[in-house]
């Protein structure tokens, strides 16, 4: 019987430190019988200061093509879809001896890592003819510009083609870029 008051006595004195325990911790705050976190206060600058940035996914559908240039008279070389996608046109080089055009771009995936589809692309010459151009899958990294070069099929004249008036580059799911009035450079 004196045994088992020891062992009593010794329950309580556990109960009771861990108890004086528990309100000491600094992250703990006891209101009731539930626990609450609580966030000691630092004098920490505020570069040790970790955040977590969260990027959502965005779904596009078919009104979010992009039309640039409306006036026609005025070149645009660059563009960023909002925070998901930026797009430079490097250049447009026409080849005399094979009458064949080729469109260089530099496009950043502003987003989480993933796999870019440009689709076909295609475009007007000054002359109104249709050229098209094979599109390929990129691996992209986010903030990590990837150079591409796309060749148009089609035959044309250098004597009388001078500029594309639409070149549309079409982004998968993203979405479709188009660029007009641009200056073919001859060589």
């Amino acid at each position: 019987m004196k045994n088992v008051k020891y062992f009593l006595i010794g329950v309580l004195i556990l109960i009771g430190f861990s108890l004086a325990a528990q309100s000491e911790d600094p992250f703990r705050t006891i209101s009731g019988t539930s626990g609450s976190l609580k966030v000691p206060e630092t004098n920490a600058p505020a570069e040790e200061t970790k955040t977590k940035t969260v990027v959502r996914e965005r779904s596009w559908n078919e009104k979010d093509i992009e039309v640039l240039d409306p006036q026609h008279n005025k070149r645009i070389d660059k563009v960023k879809i909002e925070n998901i996608l930026s797009v430079n046109v490097i250049s447009l080089i026409g080849d005399i001896d094979s009458q064949t055009v080729e469109l260089t771009i530099i496009f950043t995936n502003h987003q989480t890592n993933r796999n870019i589809t440009i689709h076909n692309l295609t475009a007007y010459d000054n002359l109104g003819d249709s050229n098209s151009a094979y599109g390929k899958t990129y691996e992209t990294f986010t903030d990590i510009p990837i150079k591409a070069t796309f060749t148009f099929r089609t035959k044309v004249l250098p004597s009388k083609v001078s500029k594309m008036n639409v070149i549309k580059i079409p982004f998968g799911a993203i979405k479709d870029v188009e660029f007009r009035n641009i200056d073919i450079d001859w060589r």
